[in-house]
């Protein structure tokens, strides 16, 4: 098979994989014609087995994976800046993929391809993956105090500084995370952001937040005036 059919192939496969309607069996029994196939590059950037992940065919995946699919394959094209564990819908789906094998990409920076997992879940506004990726590496890391604090750092900043709404509303609700954010808001250094942070607040409905929201309004507030001197 040359480059280019195999490409053809390629797309055509990563299509079958967004037709829920195509049953997994399709797909594998195309792997097993075109073992090529489990090694390729699709157009997304992801290979079969990651994009299995993405897409919610967990089974699929992992039956890729024992014919030798690459389960570590890196994307940083397609949005989901990293390994499957960026792509895992679940806990327990995460939990396999560690089980695995597969390494937690420790970049906690968005501006960089790949991304640690918590913080990509906070920038998707997915509060229950990002909740379990940090209590998750709060137990793996736990001998690196220094590296988690930056990590549940990293992960409120991009939650607040995108305005998910939903993922805030945990963060606030938590009393080892609200802490954090309250820091993060003290630190604002333009007016234009925190005005986007108080707009994100009056969007949160949830009244059993409202003292909370109240303390964070005070906080932009004084903010927003020491600022405007």
């Amino acid at each position: 098979m040359t480059d280019q059919e195999l490409r053809m192939l390629s797309a055509a496969i990563q299509s079958q994989l967004a037709d829920a309607a195509v049953p997994d069996e399709v797909i594998l029994d195309k792997a097993r014609e075109v073992p090529e196939l489990l090694q390729a590059k699709l157009p997304s950037s992801a290979n079969l087995f990651l994009a299995a992940v993405s897409r919610g065919r967990f089974q699929l995946a992992k039956e890729l994976a024992a014919m030798g699919a690459d389960i570590h394959w890196r994307c940083e094209a397609s949005g989901i800046g990293g390994n499957a564990l960026n792509a895992a819908r679940t806990p327990e789906q995460a939990e396999e993929l560690l089980a695995m094998g597969l390494e937690i990409e420790r970049n906690l920076s968005l501006r960089l391809p790949c991304q640690n997992p918590a913080v990509t879940s906070a920038s998707r506004n997915e509060p229950e993956m990002m909740r379990y990726w940090l209590q998750k590496q709060s137990q793996l890391f736990a001998g690196e105090p220094e590296y988690l604090q930056q990590l549940f750092y990293a992960a409120i900043r991009v939650a607040s500084m995108l305005n998910q709404y939903g993922t805030l509303a945990v963060i606030m609700a938590d009393d080892e995370l609200f802490p954090l954010l309250k820091e993060i808001y003290s630190r604002e250094d333009t007016v234009d952001s925190i005005k986007l942070y108080q707009s994100a607040l009056r969007r949160i409905k949830d009244e059993s937040l409202e003292p909370r929201k109240k303390e964070l309004r005070k906080i932009l507030n004084a903010r927003k005036k020491k600022l405007s001197q």
